[in-house]
């Protein structure tokens, strides 16, 4: 059974301590444009087809109450635990305790705290709202158990406890959830932060440059942020970090604040460290932070192969305005638009110059977005129509009068 690869679980554990993080250090600028979440969702899953059949699960379910929080918490978990792992300590008989089952959980390290502890502090906080439900549709099978948990109450001991029960529990791919495959875990642990898709790139991005930076890939849940940010173990040295095409998945406007967040974070962080920044981008507005002299053009040669156009003349990218470093840094001809509206432009054109108008083409000239085009369309137009026969002209006329009329009503 494949596991969640472990890249991206601990990208997932980064980001909920730069969460924690940055609520701590509410004086620091550097997430001030990225709205952190007041909740979120924490959702344990299993296939209710399927009754485990080991004696310690039976033992320890038969007489809980169906109601209230922590008792329906501990019956999620035993049923994940039992549903997901194959094997477990000899031994384990109908006296087997709970606490022993979360020891278990935690590879038998008394010292961390246990998901089912944590949970139940939270609530008995007021800083958990729950509930519990059977899916349907492509989840149809599945029982749920979601917590909305308020982000300013977890802590490093929750993020550790949940970052240990979630790499306790076999999943597969989430693209696979809902059939019963081979391949597909009975238990499923869910973890939505309530981000969008590009804050949620950011922060990815920025947790995995930390996670590189301090060596954490593999485990994390012993990681201490404020130490590691202030143990100055790099403090005098340079630091390369390369990027490949950092501004895919990013709107427009993340973009525009990409390179700002990153150093203002290298600079937070590691303040006595020199970084050199390498990175690969099509997007003309990171493009617009960067100096001319710090960039190298690379064009693609007929034979496939890529070449470098630093001998050519290009103009200065840095504060430059994208359209301009469309054309002349990404090697655009002409006007920076789309192919298809490029084509649409050429035919309505060759419609003006051949006389073939009619009111619609006037329609299809005020659609244009660029005025330069749209002005010089116009006036072809208007240069058109006086050529034509003046039964022709009256009658284009009267159309574009009753259009006229139509629109204004």
């Amino acid at each position: 059974m494949p596991e969640v690869d472990i890249m991206q679980t601990n990208d997932l554990f980064r980001l909920l301590l730069l969460f924690i993080y940055s609520h701590e250090q509410e004086r620091h600028t550097i997430f001030e444009s990225i709205k952190l979440p007041d909740y979120f969702e924490l959702k344990l899953l299993y296939f209710s087809d399927i009754i485990p059949q080991h004696p310690t699960y039976k033992t320890l379910t038969q007489d809980i109450s169906n109601k209230g929080f922590k008792n329906k918490l501990k019956k999620f978990i035993l049923t994940q635990v039992f549903l997901s792992k194959q094997h477990f300590p000899e031994g384990w008989d109908n006296k087997t305790t709970f606490k022993e089952v979360l020891l278990f959980l935690n590879n038998g390290e008394e010292y961390r705290s246990n998901l089912f502890d944590t949970l139940c502090q939270l609530f008995d906080s007021g800083n958990i709202k729950y509930q519990e439900h059977e899916l349907t549709g492509m989840r149809r099978g599945y029982y749920e158990f979601k917590c909305d948990i308020e982000i300013n109450a977890v802590n490093q001991e929750f993020i550790n406890a949940l970052y240990c029960y979630y790499n306790s529990i076999p999943m597969a791919p989430y693209a696979s959830f809902g059939t019963m495959e081979h391949n597909v875990s009975n238990a499923q642990v869910d973890i939505n932060l309530g981000i969008s898709s590009g804050e949620r790139t950011i922060y990815t991005f920025l947790s995995r440059l930390m996670g590189v930076i301090w060596g954490k890939q593999g485990e994390i849940h012993h990681a201490a942020i404020n130490k590691i940010i202030h143990s100055h173990q790099f403090d005098g040295k340079t630091l390369i970090i390369l990027l490949d095409e950092p501004d895919l998945q990013l709107h427009p406007e993340w973009q525009q604040k990409f390179i700002s967040l990153l150093t203002n974070l290298l600079n937070l962080y590691f303040p006595k460290v020199r970084f050199q920044i390498i990175m690969t981008t099509h997007s003309p507005i990171l493009l617009s932070d960067i100096p001319r002299t710090n960039v190298i053009f690379v064009d693609k040669k007929q034979d496939g192969t890529c070449k470098v156009c630093n001998g050519i003349n290009l103009k200065e990218t840095f504060a430059s305005n994208i359209h301009t470093l469309y054309n002349n840094s990404f090697f655009l001809d002409g006007i920076p638009i789309g192919e298809f509206s490029k084509q649409k432009i050429e035919s309505l054109h060759m419609r003006i110059m051949s006389g073939t108008i009619d009111s619609h083409t006037l329609e299809d000239i005020y659609r244009i977005g660029e005025p330069i085009i749209r002005n010089i369309l116009l006036q072809e137009y208007d240069n058109k129509r006086d050529t034509l026969s003046n039964v022709k002209r009256v009658t284009l006329l009267k159309e574009e009068l009753a259009k006229l009329e139509s629109n204004k009503q």
